[in-house]
Protein backbone atom coordinates (compact mmCIF):
# COMPACT_ATOMS: atom_id res chain seq x y z
CA UNK A 1 0.00 0.00 0.00
CA UNK A 2 1.43 3.36 -1.03
CA UNK A 3 1.84 5.92 1.72
CA UNK A 4 0.40 9.40 1.52
CA UNK A 5 3.94 10.79 1.63
CA UNK A 6 4.96 8.67 -1.36
CA UNK A 7 1.81 9.71 -3.25
CA UNK A 8 2.61 13.38 -2.68
CA UNK A 9 6.20 12.82 -3.81
CA UNK A 10 5.10 10.96 -6.93
CA UNK A 11 2.69 13.72 -7.90
CA UNK A 12 5.35 16.38 -7.31
CA UNK A 13 7.81 14.50 -9.54
CA UNK A 14 5.29 13.91 -12.33
CA UNK A 15 4.06 17.49 -12.35
CA UNK A 16 7.29 18.83 -13.85
CA UNK A 17 6.87 22.57 -13.66
CA UNK A 18 7.66 24.84 -16.58
CA UNK A 19 9.05 28.16 -15.33
CA UNK A 20 7.64 27.21 -11.96
CA UNK A 21 4.10 27.95 -13.13
CA UNK A 22 2.60 25.30 -15.40
CA UNK A 23 2.62 21.56 -15.96
CA UNK A 24 1.29 19.26 -18.66
CA UNK A 25 -1.02 16.45 -17.51
CA UNK A 26 -0.58 13.99 -20.35
CA UNK A 27 -2.96 11.05 -20.62
CA UNK A 28 -2.32 8.67 -17.69
CA UNK A 29 1.05 10.13 -16.69
CA UNK A 30 -0.32 11.61 -13.48
CA UNK A 31 -1.79 8.52 -11.80
CA UNK A 32 -3.94 5.53 -12.67
CA UNK A 33 -7.37 6.70 -13.76
CA UNK A 34 -6.41 10.20 -14.88
CA UNK A 35 -6.80 9.16 -18.53
CA UNK A 36 -10.39 8.07 -17.83
CA UNK A 37 -11.13 11.39 -16.13
CA UNK A 38 -9.71 13.37 -19.05
CA UNK A 39 -11.74 11.29 -21.50
CA UNK A 40 -14.95 12.49 -19.84
CA UNK A 41 -14.20 16.04 -21.07
CA UNK A 42 -12.94 14.81 -24.44
CA UNK A 43 -9.20 15.47 -24.11
CA UNK A 44 -6.07 13.37 -23.68
CA UNK A 45 -3.91 15.98 -22.00
CA UNK A 46 -4.32 19.18 -20.05
CA UNK A 47 -2.02 22.11 -19.30
CA UNK A 48 -2.34 23.10 -15.66
CA UNK A 49 -1.18 26.60 -14.71
CA UNK A 50 -0.25 28.06 -11.32
CA UNK A 51 0.19 24.55 -9.95
CA UNK A 52 0.03 23.95 -6.23
CA UNK A 53 0.20 20.64 -4.33
CA UNK A 54 -1.14 20.37 -0.79
CA UNK A 55 -2.07 17.72 1.73
CA UNK A 56 -5.13 19.17 3.52
CA UNK A 57 -6.19 15.99 5.36
CA UNK A 58 -4.77 12.56 6.02
CA UNK A 59 -4.68 10.13 3.10
CA UNK A 60 -5.35 12.74 0.43
CA UNK A 61 -3.35 15.08 -1.76
CA UNK A 62 -4.85 18.01 -3.68
CA UNK A 63 -3.45 19.32 -6.96
CA UNK A 64 -4.84 22.75 -7.85
CA UNK A 65 -4.39 25.36 -10.54
CA UNK A 66 -6.13 26.79 -13.59
CA UNK A 67 -6.67 25.17 -16.99
CA UNK A 68 -8.55 25.62 -20.25
CA UNK A 69 -11.40 23.10 -19.92
CA UNK A 70 -14.37 22.86 -22.29
CA UNK A 71 -13.32 26.05 -24.11
CA UNK A 72 -13.03 28.34 -21.08
CA UNK A 73 -10.54 29.07 -18.32
CA UNK A 74 -11.45 27.19 -15.16
CA UNK A 75 -10.02 26.85 -11.68
CA UNK A 76 -9.27 23.17 -11.15
CA UNK A 77 -8.80 21.07 -8.04
CA UNK A 78 -7.89 17.37 -8.22
CA UNK A 79 -8.32 15.49 -4.96
CA UNK A 80 -6.39 12.21 -4.91
CA UNK A 81 -7.18 9.99 -1.95
CA UNK A 82 -5.92 6.65 -0.64
CA UNK A 83 -8.76 4.37 0.46
CA UNK A 84 -8.56 1.84 3.30
CA UNK A 85 -8.17 -1.01 0.82
CA UNK A 86 -5.16 0.71 -0.73
CA UNK A 87 -6.90 1.86 -3.91
CA UNK A 88 -6.52 5.44 -5.13
CA UNK A 89 -9.58 7.51 -6.00
CA UNK A 90 -9.78 10.89 -7.64
CA UNK A 91 -12.27 13.74 -7.88
CA UNK A 92 -11.80 16.63 -10.30
CA UNK A 93 -13.66 19.84 -9.45
CA UNK A 94 -13.51 22.86 -11.74
CA UNK A 95 -15.35 26.17 -11.96
CA UNK A 96 -15.37 28.78 -14.75
CA UNK A 97 -13.40 31.92 -13.96
CA UNK A 98 -15.50 33.90 -16.45
CA UNK A 99 -17.99 36.34 -14.84
CA UNK A 100 -21.68 35.77 -15.76
CA UNK A 101 -20.86 32.36 -17.23
CA UNK A 102 -23.67 30.51 -19.02
CA UNK A 103 -23.90 27.27 -20.95
CA UNK A 104 -23.15 28.91 -24.31
CA UNK A 105 -19.60 29.63 -23.16
CA UNK A 106 -18.87 25.90 -22.98
CA UNK A 107 -21.56 24.29 -25.13
CA UNK A 108 -22.23 26.32 -28.27
CA UNK A 109 -23.99 23.50 -30.14
CA UNK A 110 -26.96 22.79 -27.89
CA UNK A 111 -30.15 22.00 -29.86
CA UNK A 112 -32.93 24.56 -30.16
CA UNK A 113 -36.09 24.50 -28.10
CA UNK A 114 -39.72 25.35 -28.68
CA UNK A 115 -40.78 28.38 -26.71
CA UNK A 116 -43.14 31.30 -26.54
CA UNK A 117 -42.22 34.32 -28.64
CA UNK A 118 -41.14 37.45 -26.77
CA UNK A 119 -44.54 39.02 -27.39
CA UNK A 120 -46.22 35.95 -25.88
CA UNK A 121 -48.46 35.36 -28.90
CA UNK A 122 -47.06 32.27 -30.63
CA UNK A 123 -44.80 29.26 -30.25
CA UNK A 124 -41.55 29.48 -32.17
CA UNK A 125 -38.26 27.62 -32.46
CA UNK A 126 -35.65 29.42 -30.39
CA UNK A 127 -32.06 29.00 -29.30
CA UNK A 128 -31.69 26.64 -26.37
CA UNK A 129 -33.12 28.06 -23.15
CA UNK A 130 -29.86 26.99 -21.46
CA UNK A 131 -28.22 30.04 -23.04
CA UNK A 132 -30.51 32.43 -21.16
CA UNK A 133 -30.15 30.87 -17.72
CA UNK A 134 -27.40 32.44 -15.63
CA UNK A 135 -26.03 30.25 -12.85
CA UNK A 136 -24.26 31.41 -9.72
CA UNK A 137 -21.28 29.32 -8.60
CA UNK A 138 -21.34 26.91 -11.58
CA UNK A 139 -19.23 23.86 -10.77
CA UNK A 140 -18.27 20.75 -12.71
CA UNK A 141 -17.19 17.54 -11.01
CA UNK A 142 -15.59 14.44 -12.51
CA UNK A 143 -15.68 11.37 -10.30
CA UNK A 144 -16.27 7.66 -10.43
CA UNK A 145 -19.87 6.55 -10.50
CA UNK A 146 -21.15 4.67 -7.45
CA UNK A 147 -21.47 1.40 -9.35
CA UNK A 148 -18.33 -0.40 -8.26
CA UNK A 149 -16.78 0.16 -11.69
CA UNK A 150 -14.11 2.50 -13.01
CA UNK A 151 -16.66 4.57 -14.93
CA UNK A 152 -16.31 8.32 -14.57
CA UNK A 153 -19.05 10.87 -15.18
CA UNK A 154 -19.33 14.64 -15.45
CA UNK A 155 -21.66 16.31 -12.97
CA UNK A 156 -22.80 19.95 -13.02
CA UNK A 157 -24.20 21.93 -10.12
CA UNK A 158 -25.07 25.56 -9.64
CA UNK A 159 -27.51 28.04 -8.15
CA UNK A 160 -30.18 29.47 -10.46
CA UNK A 161 -32.11 32.62 -9.61
CA UNK A 162 -35.20 33.07 -11.83
CA UNK A 163 -35.14 36.23 -13.91
CA UNK A 164 -37.94 38.21 -15.55
CA UNK A 165 -35.71 39.32 -18.41
CA UNK A 166 -36.66 36.42 -20.70
CA UNK A 167 -39.61 34.07 -21.19
CA UNK A 168 -37.71 31.10 -19.82
CA UNK A 169 -36.89 32.85 -16.57
CA UNK A 170 -40.48 34.09 -16.38
CA UNK A 171 -41.73 30.49 -16.67
CA UNK A 172 -39.53 29.37 -13.78
CA UNK A 173 -40.38 32.43 -11.71
CA UNK A 174 -44.11 31.81 -12.17
CA UNK A 175 -43.65 28.40 -10.53
CA UNK A 176 -41.16 29.06 -7.73
CA UNK A 177 -41.03 32.84 -7.31
CA UNK A 178 -37.69 34.57 -6.86
CA UNK A 179 -36.07 31.95 -4.65
CA UNK A 180 -32.72 30.59 -5.87
CA UNK A 181 -32.80 26.97 -6.97
CA UNK A 182 -30.08 24.35 -6.53
CA UNK A 183 -29.60 22.65 -9.90
CA UNK A 184 -27.62 19.43 -10.26
CA UNK A 185 -27.25 16.63 -12.79
CA UNK A 186 -25.04 14.96 -15.37
CA UNK A 187 -23.61 15.95 -18.75
CA UNK A 188 -22.46 13.43 -21.35
CA UNK A 189 -20.01 14.80 -23.93
CA UNK A 190 -19.41 11.53 -25.80
CA UNK A 191 -21.94 12.16 -28.60
CA UNK A 192 -22.49 14.72 -31.35
CA UNK A 193 -24.22 17.09 -28.95
CA UNK A 194 -23.94 17.37 -25.16
CA UNK A 195 -26.64 15.32 -23.44
CA UNK A 196 -27.65 17.31 -20.38
CA UNK A 197 -29.93 16.02 -17.65
CA UNK A 198 -30.36 18.45 -14.75
CA UNK A 199 -32.99 18.83 -12.06
CA UNK A 200 -33.90 21.29 -9.32
CA UNK A 201 -35.92 19.96 -6.36
CA UNK A 202 -38.91 22.10 -5.34
CA UNK A 203 -39.69 20.93 -1.80
CA UNK A 204 -41.93 23.93 -1.06
CA UNK A 205 -44.20 23.39 -4.07
CA UNK A 206 -47.32 21.41 -3.20
CA UNK A 207 -50.62 21.54 -5.08
CA UNK A 208 -53.74 20.53 -3.16
CA UNK A 209 -57.08 19.92 -4.81
CA UNK A 210 -60.26 18.61 -3.26
CA UNK A 211 -59.52 14.92 -3.84
CA UNK A 212 -55.74 14.64 -4.10
CA UNK A 213 -52.44 16.48 -3.80
CA UNK A 214 -49.39 16.81 -6.03
CA UNK A 215 -45.98 17.01 -4.39
CA UNK A 216 -42.27 16.06 -4.60
CA UNK A 217 -41.84 18.39 -7.58
CA UNK A 218 -38.61 18.97 -9.51
CA UNK A 219 -37.85 21.23 -12.45
CA UNK A 220 -36.14 19.35 -15.27
CA UNK A 221 -33.66 20.80 -17.78
CA UNK A 222 -32.40 18.47 -20.48
CA UNK A 223 -31.28 17.99 -24.05
CA UNK A 224 -32.09 15.01 -26.25
CA UNK A 225 -30.46 13.65 -29.38
CA UNK A 226 -33.23 11.71 -31.08
CA UNK A 227 -34.68 12.07 -34.57
CA UNK A 228 -35.64 15.57 -33.47
CA UNK A 229 -32.89 16.87 -31.16
CA UNK A 230 -34.05 19.52 -28.74
CA UNK A 231 -33.69 21.29 -25.42
CA UNK A 232 -36.59 20.62 -23.07
CA UNK A 233 -37.81 22.06 -19.79
CA UNK A 234 -40.30 20.09 -17.73
CA UNK A 235 -41.78 19.44 -14.32
CA UNK A 236 -41.98 16.11 -12.51
CA UNK A 237 -43.60 15.10 -9.24
CA UNK A 238 -45.79 12.51 -7.59
CA UNK A 239 -49.47 12.02 -6.93
CA UNK A 240 -51.06 9.90 -4.21
CA UNK A 241 -54.71 8.94 -4.21
CA UNK A 242 -56.63 5.94 -2.96
CA UNK A 243 -54.15 3.04 -2.81
CA UNK A 244 -52.04 4.28 -5.71
CA UNK A 245 -48.93 6.45 -5.63
CA UNK A 246 -47.25 7.20 -8.93
CA UNK A 247 -45.07 9.67 -10.76
CA UNK A 248 -46.34 12.58 -12.86
CA UNK A 249 -44.64 14.76 -15.46
CA UNK A 250 -45.44 17.68 -17.73
CA UNK A 251 -43.58 19.65 -20.40
CA UNK A 252 -43.22 23.39 -19.94
CA UNK A 253 -42.68 26.19 -22.51
CA UNK A 254 -45.80 25.12 -24.42
CA UNK A 255 -47.36 28.56 -24.47
CA UNK A 256 -50.86 27.88 -23.16
CA UNK A 257 -49.90 27.98 -19.46
CA UNK A 258 -51.81 24.76 -18.80
CA UNK A 259 -49.74 21.88 -17.47
CA UNK A 260 -50.72 18.54 -19.07
CA UNK A 261 -49.83 16.42 -16.04
CA UNK A 262 -49.32 12.87 -17.27
CA UNK A 263 -50.06 10.20 -14.64
CA UNK A 264 -48.68 6.83 -15.75
CA UNK A 265 -49.89 3.84 -13.74
CA UNK A 266 -47.77 0.79 -13.20
CA UNK A 267 -48.87 -2.31 -15.08
CA UNK A 268 -52.36 -3.35 -13.99
CA UNK A 269 -52.35 -1.01 -11.00
CA UNK A 270 -55.95 0.11 -11.58
CA UNK A 271 -58.49 -2.26 -13.07
CA UNK A 272 -62.01 -1.26 -14.01
CA UNK A 273 -63.16 -3.70 -11.36
CA UNK A 274 -62.34 -1.23 -8.62
CA UNK A 275 -60.52 1.50 -10.52
CA UNK A 276 -63.56 3.66 -11.17
CA UNK A 277 -63.97 4.23 -7.47
CA UNK A 278 -60.31 5.23 -7.26
CA UNK A 279 -60.65 7.38 -10.35
CA UNK A 280 -63.71 9.05 -8.87
CA UNK A 281 -61.65 9.86 -5.78
CA UNK A 282 -58.87 11.27 -7.94
CA UNK A 283 -60.93 13.39 -10.30
CA UNK A 284 -63.88 14.25 -8.09
CA UNK A 285 -66.44 13.11 -10.69
CA UNK A 286 -69.68 11.17 -10.29
CA UNK A 287 -69.42 7.73 -11.96
CA UNK A 288 -72.91 6.51 -11.10
CA UNK A 289 -74.10 7.18 -14.63
CA UNK A 290 -71.53 4.87 -16.25
CA UNK A 291 -73.07 1.61 -17.58
CA UNK A 292 -71.63 -1.34 -19.49
CA UNK A 293 -73.11 -3.67 -22.12
CA UNK A 294 -74.35 -7.06 -21.00
CA UNK A 295 -71.72 -9.77 -21.03
CA UNK A 296 -68.90 -7.43 -20.07
CA UNK A 297 -68.42 -8.89 -16.62
CA UNK A 298 -64.65 -9.37 -16.87
CA UNK A 299 -63.86 -5.84 -15.84
CA UNK A 300 -60.78 -7.09 -14.03
CA UNK A 301 -59.10 -7.59 -17.43
CA UNK A 302 -59.38 -3.87 -18.27
CA UNK A 303 -57.05 -1.30 -16.79
CA UNK A 304 -56.30 2.39 -16.69
CA UNK A 305 -52.85 2.96 -18.19
CA UNK A 306 -52.67 6.73 -17.80
CA UNK A 307 -54.59 9.89 -16.95
CA UNK A 308 -53.71 13.36 -18.23
CA UNK A 309 -54.81 16.22 -16.00
CA UNK A 310 -54.90 19.66 -17.59
CA UNK A 311 -53.90 21.76 -14.60
CA UNK A 312 -54.10 25.56 -14.71
CA UNK A 313 -51.48 26.79 -12.20
CA UNK A 314 -52.92 30.32 -12.18
CA UNK A 315 -56.41 29.16 -11.21
CA UNK A 316 -55.20 25.99 -9.37
CA UNK A 317 -57.95 24.02 -11.09
CA UNK A 318 -58.34 21.33 -13.75
CA UNK A 319 -59.22 22.46 -17.28
CA UNK A 320 -59.46 19.01 -18.91
CA UNK A 321 -59.11 15.29 -18.15
CA UNK A 322 -58.04 12.51 -20.53
CA UNK A 323 -58.19 8.83 -19.53
CA UNK A 324 -56.41 6.04 -21.47
CA UNK A 325 -57.28 2.39 -20.89
CA UNK A 326 -55.95 -1.00 -21.98
CA UNK A 327 -56.76 -4.68 -21.67
CA UNK A 328 -54.78 -7.92 -21.48
CA UNK A 329 -57.54 -9.89 -23.23
CA UNK A 330 -56.36 -11.54 -26.46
Amino acid sequence: MISIEQLEKNLSEKLILKNGLSSLIRNSDLFNGSADALQVIGVSDLTLNSVQISRPVDYSVTVSGTAQIIDVSQSLSIKVQIQQNGSITQEWTFSPTLPNWNFKNCFSNLPNCTGVSNNGISLIERDSFFYELVFNHPTFIIKRQDKGEDIYCLTFQGSLTPSSQNVFGQTIKAIVGSKALTVIGQIDLSGQIPIISLSAPLPQLRISLSKFSLENFSLLFKTKNTNLPGSEMGLSGSIHFAAVQTEISTPLLQGNFVWPLLVNFEDNALSLKNGFQDLESLLGIDIRGITFPKGLEALGAFYFSSVTLGFDPKKTSLSFITVVGKTDLS
